[in-house]
């Protein structure tokens, strides 16, 4: 009479239980069962999308390198010496009743560049819950952008009004030619920030580079500091068409015309940023939404 034992039914948490053993037990030269099943879902496509394009890590590092360099040559021109209380004074030379206003003007207008450069990168990857779930002009976010870089600098004008008021300086009927310049800035600012705002949808590390070359811009030019001081070279400052965009604002606000270069340069300038802005727009204004 023979007796067949019978295995009993093992519960879910046995067998859980069991191959919890399984895996301890595993002998070193073995390998682990694998347990893990691939699952590629919509978050996985989502994230390959987001990193897609995002290869500019050797161009950030190079304009690192940039950055420091313009920080030595800074230094080495005898710029840092002269830096106090947020002012480059020449020995000798040159009130403070005449580099203040300067120096504000020229922040004010260095400001809304700087802020424009910053923050335009995030234009359409900003509102990406609006873009996917509205449909809205794409140039209604430039305009909403623009408008906020606008009240920020109607923020800063009483600092500027207050210096004048303190110094005692009245730059008289020529200060009204600083808001058709401040136009032009503010046009230029309206095609680089839909440029930038795509080019950072498809590229991501675009808002990095630009907030180091932003530093390097912002060193090179004379903003806390005047052409004259590079002597012979002066004319490696009239070569930075950033420092016609601030010209052509800071120079009214200090009673003195804009020179015929600083507006023929900003012109160029405004034109040119148009033609890059309306091709890249008229190209690639369909991938908007897929890109963010």
């Amino acid at each position: 009479m023979s007796i067949r034992l019978q295995r009993p039914h093992a519960s879910p948490l046995a067998a859980d239980l069991a191959l919890d053993d399984d895996l301890m037990l595993a002998p070193v030269g073995r390998a682990a069962p694998d347990l893990h099943v691939p699952v590629r879902g919509v978050c996985d496509e989502r994230e390959t999308e987001r990193e897609d394009g995002a290869g500019f890590g050797a161009v950030v590092d190079v304009v690192a390198g940039l950055r420091t360099l313009a920080v030595d040559v800074v230094a080495r021109r005898g710029l840092s010496t002269e830096v106090e209380a947020g002012l480059v004074l020449r020995r000798g030379e040159g009130p403070v009743a005449q580099l203040m206003p300067y120096l504000c003007a020229g922040l004010i207008a260095w400001g809304f560049i700087s802020s424009v450069l910053l923050d335009a990168g995030s234009l359409f990857t900003g509102s990406e819950s609006y873009i996917k779930q509205i449909r809205l002009p794409y140039l209604l976010y430039v305009c909403r952008f623009v408008f906020g870089k606008v009240a920020l600098v109607a923020h800063d004008l009483p600092i500027y009004v207050i210096l004048l008021l303190y110094f005692q300086i009245w730059p008289g009927a020529v200060a009204l030619f600083a808001i058709p310049g401040f136009v032009l800035l503010v046009i230029n600012a309206a095609f680089a920030s839909l440029t930038i705002g795509m080019a950072s949808a498809r590229f991501r590390d675009i808002p990095r580079i630009l907030a180091s070359l932003a530093q390097i811009l912002f060193l090179v030019t004379p903003i806390i500091w005047t052409p004259d001081l590079l002597g012979p070279q002066s004319y490696l400052a009239q070569a930075n068409p950033f420092f016609h965009l601030i010209e052509i604002v800071r120079a009214p606000l200090l009673g003195v015309l804009p020179s015929a270069l600083t507006l023929w340069v900003t012109l160029a300038v405004t034109a040119l940023n148009g033609l890059v802005a309306g091709c890249f727009f008229l190209r690639f204004r369909s991938r908007i939404a897929y890109w963010i």
